[in-house]
Order: structure tokens, then C-alpha cells, then sequence
């Protein structure tokens, strides 16, 4: 990259994208119509996209285009006829989450740059690490990091940072999301998250984060070596583009130009407020601060513009704390809290009084607060600064004319020349052509999308030069300056050589060894469990026991692992995420020796953590958050952890399928593992909203369980609902294809923990499982017989 950070702008929509490059954008981030995260924006289909990169090319702005879903396996081998246009028309980067896309990106677009989406959750330098490493060029860790967090990642790898500076923000860690899909089909993984943060919980949007501006942080966030602003916004229109790029860009420039202002980022930030916001703004998590949610309102709020002072009659009065233009849209909320829409007939001051028209006057309370939803003043002048006003290009252009010799023009742009030829130039017979005449045709470049920022005429001055002919070879130069520009970022792809990793004959070989892995997360649960397995004696099933390691003291942790070593393996459960402000805890952890001799099995929830354990000497189960949803994605964490040399267990997706797990190859020293009991983790989140745990209920009376991590910076909201798969369950011993089965044990009691090994160990006996108020408790089977889109 330049030396000056780069303002990356969101673009679902072609008229958002021509804003962003009128705006000052240095780059743009967009989707085709498959494989990205905002599958509900507008999108480009493959011929806008090849226009977009050459348009933004010739404008010098870098495209970056998003395939940050889970690709399928039936998906992923169309992934590279999917991106061939674009990556041979020059596509500036592409940004992924699924790690088999990563490698059939690299695999067969050697020469395209990899971002590492923050669907990926890297939260740690050891993840930066691992994708630089990896091949990625840029990495855009998680949201909830702090600013000393990315500065200490961005001092350790030398690798480009990109970080969100304003948009919208996600209750959950991204990528770390299953609410949307397992409670109504719509996966986030997928690019098709239904924001079911953004309804009521307990009767209020207790999860409906407030948009975050940092402008006054921009001088912070370069400082500490991000390397990319990144807005969101792909589905907001191209007044919000404009509106945020060209606020961030001016804010970016005046810190490069010694002239950074408070007072015009306070300016700037009531200005974008007025164009959306949440419920006002905060920082984000650069700063963490206790007002990150507005527990009243999911949208666009506006902006506080005035108290009602009197209503009725189909009159309502204002008494402004701000002025009011002409045209402007103002929201009034009535006794029974809805919301009534009025346009302002007039302009007027702040601290003056209106009077309006008003609709259902006589609902609306005696000092109601109005606030602005449309500032027409803001929209107007958005529409005649930046989107009418396409962003020219400074060319400088010679011309050189003496008689006798061809004329010659030339136009330069960048390092990028251009020159035409004309004819050979006669001695004038009567008066020379005037230089100024010639700057004049010359520079008369109408709506070309240049500018002349220097002229050079080596006119001898005495010779006659045709208009005409000066005309012509200006547009021979632009067409041919275009044609070099594009022909710079032009490749050709490879052709397509890759196969899907061997697929084995699990018919065919047989599974010796059946183990339950019983998840432990707590005291309670692994007492029980501890004497439950004291006296279960069976020769169908061995166990796996793992345990959390951030759940327990390390004292404790490894005296547990002593007792169940009696009776089962056992396994270190790692945490669900692994932030920079954590590698104390795991310093400490990884360096005891107990810990090192008792704990023979990894079992790895996360990227970060992936990079830091995968080259000790140990077992490594990868769980179902590292998104083993194809072949591809398999084959690569294969090769990750020691290839084919090392066994390993890979927990098969929640979210896909029982036939789209079958599908999937896995490889001679992979067994694999399926989710058969529990209450689903559905989202990971920083946010702390006091006490240790407690309900959530939904509009639709869907109850979940927040459950507070005392150690580390997360905490999990859990499905109330059970997970019970009994054709699983029932079926495991005579399974010919998975050799694990996942038991996600929270607060169940002996006699359940019982139930559920007979299940599995008699299932001939015809007991029905025994489960928490099987009566009164709701059971899913999650995703297993429904595939999501």
C-alpha cells in the first residue's frame, strides 16, 4: 500500500458505487451475486462487475470483491468459473472466509491477493500470523477488538490491517453466529442473516448495537498501523456512501496535513448522523464503553430536532433545538408509541417555534421529542457536490508541432503514457496557428473523465495545424491512455487443474473404536459425569471427556483430567475465542507441565488458536466453528496439522445436513465427529450486560440462555431448546461413517447422563430418552434432515 491509509467504501448498488468514487474512495468492497455476505443487497451479475473493476481502474480505485460465505461442497468447484472474469479483468483483491476457498484461490489465482475477512474472527497475532503465513496480503480481524489490540497485532505481523471505522455493528463476534440460522433458516455463514439482534428481548432490542463513527479516532487508528478505514453500509443507498466516504476522507487528508480538527469531526459527525444512525453513535469497540445498545429503536433514529409544545386540530407547535430546512422529514411518536411522518412546509431556525400540519394531532403528547429522519439541506447538497460531480482524473498533455515532422500528441496520466501520431505539419503560408488556440482544442476534454493539470505546446510558430486533426488525436490519446491503463491490471488465468481430495470408502472401512466425547464446561456437570463413568461398563463405546480450560483453574482443570483418565481419554477444550489481551492466560496455561503431561488432545474452537497449538504434539479435534464445510476446507485443515501423518477429528458442521456431512471426503487419518445432544451455542458476543446468567425471551417466545464467561472477553447466548438427535443417537454403534459422537453436557443429572449412554450403547431396548422435562422442553433436531440455503 501508499504510505497514506486507505478509505474502503461499501457498494450493493451500481449508483452506490459510482458515489463512492465521486466521494474520494480508494478502494471499494462489493459482491457478485453468489458468495457474499449481504446476499439482500442489489449485487453486480458478472458483466457489471467487469465494467466496475475497469471504471474504477481508470479512476485509480482498487475493487475488492466479497465470497466471505461457507461454500458448500456441491458450490465449491464452481467457484473458480465464478471469479475467472473478474480476476482476469483485474480484480484488486477478493475476500474470503472459508478456508477451502482460500485454497482454491491460491491453488488457481496465484497472482489475486487474499483479504481474510472478519467472518474468519481473527482476534490474535497468532491468527494474523497464521494467514499471513497462509498467503493472505490483508487481514481484517474481528470488530471487538481494542485499538492497543490491533496496534500490538499490526507490531507483530508484518501484514496489512483492515479495520471497520463506522456502519452498523454486530451483537456477535462475526462469524461466530448461528441465531439466524438454527431459529429461522437463514444463515449469517451464508450471507442471508435474518438481524435477529435487531428485535426484542424481554420485551426491549436489548442486542440492537448503535452505529459506530470514529471520526475523531481516525489520527489513533493510523497510528497504530491499520491500514484500511473500512465503512459498512452495502445496504444503505449512495447518500450514505457519499455522506461517510467524503467525511472520512476529508478527516484522513487534514491528519496527513497537519490541519486534523476536532471541532470539524464534531461538524462532520452530527452531519452523518443526520443521514443514519442508531440511536446515536459510539466509538465501537476501540474504546469499549457501556452505552453501546439502544435498547429502544433497531433503525435510523434521526436526529433530536425539537420538543412538541402544543397539538390538536391537525396542528402540532415545535419548539427547535436545531434548525429545520425546508423539505425536511421529521417523526413524531404518539401515546401509543408509533410513529408519525410529517414534511416540513417551511424553514426555521434553531430555538424558534413551527407550527405543521399533522395527522392523529390529538395522540401526540405535549413534549414528544421530534426528530429529523431526512435532512433534505444534507441530501440536496450530497446529490449536487458528489453524486452529480464525477471525480475527473489530472493528465498532463503535450503537443508538439514544427513543420515539416509529424505532429505528435501525447497525454500522461500516472506513470502511464499514451502518444498519437498525425501527419507531417506544413510551414503556415500566411499566419502561424496560435498557441493558445491549440491549448484550447487540445484541453477541450467535455465529459472524457480528465482534466489537464499541465499543458505543454513545443509550437514552432510557423506552422498551420487542422483543428480537426488536434481534435482527433485527442480522442486517439484518452482511448489509447485507457487501453494501457486497463491492459496494466489484464491476466489470464490458469486453466482449471484441481480435483476434489480422494473421496474414502467409508462403507468399506470399518470404524474399530466408538467413543462418546462428553463436553464439561462445569463443577457440577463433571462430578456427575465423573460417577456416572465410574460404573458405566460397556464394550460397544469408549469415551472422550473434554474440559474448558478457561472454566476451571489450571490446579483444578488438571486434577479432573486425572480422575477422568481413569475411565475415558480426555481432552483441553480451548476457548470459543482467542483475543490478543488473552495470551497471559494462555501463556500460563501452555507452559505448566502438569497441564502438558495430563492432556494428550486439543480440542480447537478457533483460528488463532489453530496457529498457536498446531505444532505441539498432541491430538487435535477441530470443532464445528472452524466451518469444515467441504472437501476442500477439510483437505487444507489436513494439511494445517501435520497432513496426513497426524490423526485428527473434525466435528462435522451444525449447519449443514446429515446427507450434505455425508458428502463430505474425509481423509484415512480423519475420523469424524457428529453433533448429537446439547443446547446449541448460537452466538459468541463481548458485550456484558451484568449478571452471571439469566433468560432471554423473544417476541416469539423463543427463551435463551446468556451465560457469562468470568475469565476471558466473551460471553455465549445459548438455545434454550434441546438438541436431541435420536436417529443419531440410536444409530451411532452400527454408523459405518462416524467414529465420534459430540454429548454437550450443561447442567443435566445422573439419571439423564445415563439415559443418554443407553441410548446409544441399547438402542434395541426401546427406552425413550430421558431428558430435562421432556414435557415442557422444546427439541430440535437443528439443521440435520434441513438443509439451509
Amino acid at each position: 500500500m501508499n504510505n497514506k491509509v486507505e478509505i474502503l467504501a461499501p457498494c450493493g448498488s451500481m449508483e452506490a458505487f459510482k458515489a463512492a468514487i465521486n466521494a474520494g474512495a480508494d478502494a471499494c468492497y462489493l459482491a457478485g451475486r453468489r458468495f457474499g455476505a449481504r446476499a439482500y443487497a442489489d449485487n453486480f451479475d458478472q458483466n457489471e462487475l467487469c465494467y466496475v473493476i475497469d471504471k474504477a481502474h481508470l479512476k485509480g480505485v482498487k475493487v475488492y470483491m466479497t465470497v466471505n460465505t461457507l461454500l458448500k461442497n456441491v458450490e465449491i468447484n464452481s467457484l473458480y468459473c465464478y471469479l475467472k472474469p473478474m480476476y482476469e479483468a483485474g480484480l484488486d483483491a477478493v475476500i474470503l472466509q472459508d478456508m477451502g476457498a482460500f485454497s482454491v484461490v491460491k491453488e488457481l489465482f496465484p497472482e489475486l491477493p487474499i483479504h481474510a475477512s472478519t467472518q474468519m474472527n481473527i482476534c490474535s497475532s497468532n491468527g494474523a500470523a497464521l494467514l499471513k503465513e497462509l498467503g493472505a496480503s490483508r487481514v481484517i480481524p474481528a470488530r471487538e477488538l481494542t485499538l492497543d489490540e490491533i496496534r500490538s497485532i499490526k507490531e507483530k505481523v508484518d501484514v496489512e490491517i483492515e479495520t471497520f471505522v463506522h456502519g452498523a455493528m454486530c451483537y456477535s463476534y462475526s462469524g461466530r453466529c448461528l441465531l439466524s440460522s438454527m431459529i429461522g433458516d437463514r444463515s449469517g455463514n451464508r450471507g442471508r442473516c435474518a438481524q435477529p439482534c435487531r428485535k426484542k428481548y424481554n420485551g426491549k432490542y436489548l442486542m440492537s448495537m448503535k452505529d459506530m463513527c470514529t471520526l475523531n479516532l481516525v489520527p489513533e487508528i493510523i497510528k497504530a498501523g491499520v491500514d484500511s478505514l473500512k465503512i459498512e453500509g452495502r445496504m444503505k443507498g449512495e447518500y450514505y456512501t457519499a455522506a461517510v466516504v467524503s467525511a472520512y476522507k476529508e478527516v484522513a487528508n487534514d491528519y496527513y496535513n497537519g490541519c486534523f480538527s476536532e471541532k470539524k469531526c464534531m461538524r462532520l459527525t452530527e452531519r452523518l448522523a443526520d443521514v443514519f444512525n442508531r440511536g446515536g453513535f459510539v466509538s465501537g469497540y476501540y474504546y469499549p464503553s457501556d452505552d453501546m445498545i439502544d435498547t429502544e429503536s433497531p433503525g435510523h433514529k434521526g436526529v433530536l430536532v425539537g420538543k412538541v409544545t402544543s397539538a390538536g386540530h391537525g396542528k402540532v407547535n415545535i419548539k427547535t433545538s436545531k434548525s429545520i430546512n425546508k423539505k425536511d422529514v421529521l417523526l413524531i411518536k404518539t401515546k401509543d408509541k408509533i410513529a408519525i411522518e410529517l414534511t416540513s412546509d417551511k424553514a426555521v431556525d434553531a430555538y424558534k417555534n413551527i407550527e405543521l400540519n399533522s395527522p392523529k394531532s390529538g395522540t401526540i403528547l405535549l413534549d414528544s421529542e421530534v426528530y429529523r429522519k431526512i435532512n433534505n439541506k444534507i441530501m440536496t447538497d450530497l446529490k449536487n457536490d458528489i453524486l452529480n460531480n464525477d471525480k475527473l482524473m489530472p493528465i498532463k498533455i503535450n503537443a508538439f508541432i514544427k513543420a515539416g515532422e509529424k505532429l505528435r500528441m501525447e497525454i500522461v496520466l500516472d506513470n502511464i503514457t499514451a502518444t498519437a501520431i498525425g501527419g507531417v505539419v506544413e510551414e503556415a503560408k500566411s499566419i502561424p496557428v496560435d498557441t493558445e488556440i491549440i491549448r484550447d482544442k487540445i484541453t477541450a476534454l467535455g465529459d472524457s473523465g480528465y482534466y489537464p493539470e499541465e499543458v505543454g505546446i513545443f509550437n514552432d510558430n510557423k506552422s498551420f495545424v487542422s483543428f480537426s486533426e488536434l481534435k482527433s488525436l485527442r480522442r486517439k490519446l484518452i482511448s489509447l491512455l485507457e487501453e494501457r491503463v486497463l491492459s496494466d491490471h489484464r491476466r489470464t488465468a490458469r486453466q482449471r487443474n484441481f480435483d476434489n481430495i480422494k473421496k474414502d470408502n467409508h462403507e468399506k472401512n470399518e470404524i474399530k473404536e466408538k467413543y462418546i466425547h462428553f463436553s464439561v464446561e462445569n463443577e457440577d456437570i463433571a462430578s456427575k459425569l465423573l460417577e456416572v463413568l465410574s460404573i458405566s461398563k460397556n464394550d460397544k463405546v469408549k469415551y472422550l471427556v473434554s474440559l474448558d480450560v478457561d472454566c476451571f483453574t489450571i490446579n483444578r482443570l488438571c486434577e479432573l483430567a486425572k480422575d477422568f483418565s481413569f475411565f475415558s481419554q480426555v481432552a483441553a477444550a480451548f476457548p470459543y475465542i482467542h483475543r490478543e489481551q488473552d495470551n497471559n492466560f494462555y501463556d500460563e496455561l501452555l507452559n505448566d507441565k502438569s497441564f502438558d503431561d495430563l492432556f494428550d488432545t486439543f480440542y480447537v474452537r478457533n483460528i488463532d488458536d489453530i496457529s498457536l497449538l498446531r505444532t505441539f504434539n498432541k491430538k487435535i479435534i477441530l470443532a464445528s466453528s472452524l466451518y469444515c464445510y467441504n472437501d476442500k476446507a477439510v483437505g487444507f485443515f489436513n494439511k494445517l496439522i501435520g497432513g496426513s501423518d497426524k490423526d485428527k477429528i473434525i466435528e462435522m458442521s451444525h449447519e449443514l445436513s446429515i446427507d450434505e456431512n455425508n458428502d463430505i471426503s474425509l481423509a484415512e487419518n480423519i475420523s469424524g465427529e457428529i453433533y448429537a445432544y446439547g443446547h446449541e451455542t448460537l452466538m459468541l458476543t463481548a458485550q456484558d450486560p451484568g449478571g452471571r446468567n439469566y433468560l432471554l425471551k423473544d417476541e416469539r417466545n423463543g427463551i435463551f440462555k446468556f451465560i457469562k464467561n468470568n475469565n476471558l472477553c466473551y460471553n455465549r447466548i445459548l438455545d434454550n431448546r434441546l438438541t436431541v438427535l435420536d436417529s443419531a443417537l440410536s444409530g451411532f454403534i452400527t454408523d459405518k461413517r462416524y467414529a465420534y459422537l459430540k454429548v454437550d453436557l450443561l447442567d443435566e443429572s445422573i439419571a439423564e447422563i445415563n439415559s443418554i449412554i443407553d441410548q446409544i450403547v441399547n438402542p434395541d431396548n426401546g427406552n425413550e430418552l430421558l431428558v430435562k422435562n421432556r414435557k415442557k422442553l422444546i427439541l430440535t433436531e437443528g439443521h440435520y434432515n434441513s438443509s439451509i440455503l
